[in-house]
């Protein structure tokens, strides 16, 4: 389905909601239909970050992180000292 096709879909859509829906469903409906998409781009966001984060660990970006023991991911130990 093309951009211009999808536009013209949901218009029809909301057209024929709103004339089956009365003055008070309309306002709960839309409400609901705009928390749907707010999560599904929650949900997409939070995705996109695991992915990078996934990705970044398996490319080694991540290899010098220094734990709470002063150890770094590899498993030696940090020039630091720790008090």
């Amino acid at each position: 389905m093309s951009p211009c096709e999808m536009t013209l879909a949901i218009t029809a859509l909301a057209n024929v909601i709103s004339e089956n829906l009365s003055e008070k469903e309309l306002p709960i409906l839309a409400a609901a239909l705009t928390q749907l998409g707010d999560t599904i781009t929650t949900i997409l966001a939070r995705r996109e970050c695991l992915e990078k984060e996934n990705s970044e660990e398996n490319t080694g970006q991540g290899e010098n992180r220094i734990s709470a023991q002063g150890e770094t991911k590899n498993g030696s130990r940090d020039s630091m000292k720790t008090r």
